[in-house]
């Protein structure tokens, strides 16, 4: 890093949204210096566990944005048939829940499975209070036995994890010239990330605003 010499692009935050935006800074052939307070990757960036999935976004921009994504992704160009998938009124269900059906297999015999997104309001968070909703839990395993044969369906943990959302399902804003704000993806960044970040630095170079339509 040199301090010495003039950037085009501070980009404060070194996860996948950070990232994405240096990449494509460079990409134009200017000066970025990314930083990040962790010496490894932590928080949301982690927490996605290298999953994309267009399909479990909301129809309409953020899904679009998901389907443009994917040619940033090398290993899916072969793959182009995924947005011809149809929406069968289960997968609408998985979809309203926020549900995503992963798998990992422990040597002991446990299946961790997941994951849903449910989103609490912020005061719920400070005062600690959340809610299991034992519906989602069912579509869950109900989705799973349909792929792999699970001998019991017995839940011994429940794992939670924290992802900062919004309103409009993100937030892009320009807080003053000069200074602007990618965040609250809501655990989509690793799906959107690369179609909406190339737009975001489109118009920080060309705009020098954030004028981004999420509707």
């Amino acid at each position: 890093m040199k301090l010495n010499q003039p950037y085009d692009l501070i980009i404060i935050g070194g996860g996948v949204v950070g990232l994405t935006g240096a990449y494509f800074t460079s990409r134009k052939g200017r000066n970025v210096l990314l930083l990040e307070a962790e010496s490894g990757i932590k928080h949301a960036s982690v927490r996605n566990f290298g999953s994309l999935v267009p399909s479990g976004q909301q129809m309409g921009f953020f899904r679009e944005l998901g389907e443009r994504s994917m040619h940033w992704y090398r290993q899916f160009s072969p793959c182009p048939s995924f947005t011809r998938t149809v929406i069968t009124k289960e997968e609408a269900q998985r979809q309203n829940n926020g549900i995503h059906v992963l798998f990992k297999h422990h040597g002991n015999g446990e299946i961790t499975i997941g994951d849903s997104h449910q989103y609490y309001p912020i005061d719920s968070i400070r005062e600690g209070v959340f809610f299991v909703d034992t519906k989602i839990n069912e579509i869950m395993l109900s989705y799973a036995n349909k792929v792999v044969n699970i001998e019991s369906n017995e839940i011994t943990k429940l794992w939670l994890g924290w992802y900062l959302d919004h309103a409009d399902g993100m937030l892009t804003t320009t807080c003053r010239d000069g200074f602007h704000c990618v965040t609250a993806l809501a655990g989509k960044g690793m799906t959107i990330d690369p179609a909406l970040i190339e737009k975001v630095i489109e118009q920080i170079f060309f705009c020098n605003r954030l004028t981004i339509d999420l509707h």
